[in-house]
């Protein structure tokens, strides 16, 4: 189903209106390869949309990583892995990822 070297070497499956897993993006070593990444910069709060900060209703440690640098294979495999995804069975008109990748610790 995914197109990108090593995305998705398990088999896809829905698990609920408009959720779907993907097994097997990312070895465990790529995922410690990730985690590395994350913290070479100090991590922010996580907030909310509109950028508010509520401890009481999101606690976490935010990592964003930069898609054009050393995160850009992750990125890259994310992309193709949610663009497969949505090719196979949900047909959004996606234009682009207008995020970069966050690693998130709560």
């Amino acid at each position: 189903m995914a197109s990108g070297a090593g995305a998705g070497s398990g088999s896809p499956r829905s698990v609920g209106p408009f959720v779907f897993s993907v097994p097997g993006v990312f070895s465990a070593s790529e995922c410690d390869r990730i985690l590395d990444l994350s913290r070479r910069d100090e991590a922010g709060d996580g907030g909310l949309v509109g950028g508010e900060v509520h401890h009481t209703i999101r606690r976490a440690d935010i990592a964003w990583l930069d898609d054009r640098t050393e995160a850009a294979w992750a990125m890259d495999r994310i992309v193709a892995t949610v663009a497969d995804a949505n090719r196979a069975h949900f047909h959004f008109d996606l234009t682009e990822f207008g995020e970069r990748m966050q690693v998130a610790r709560y």
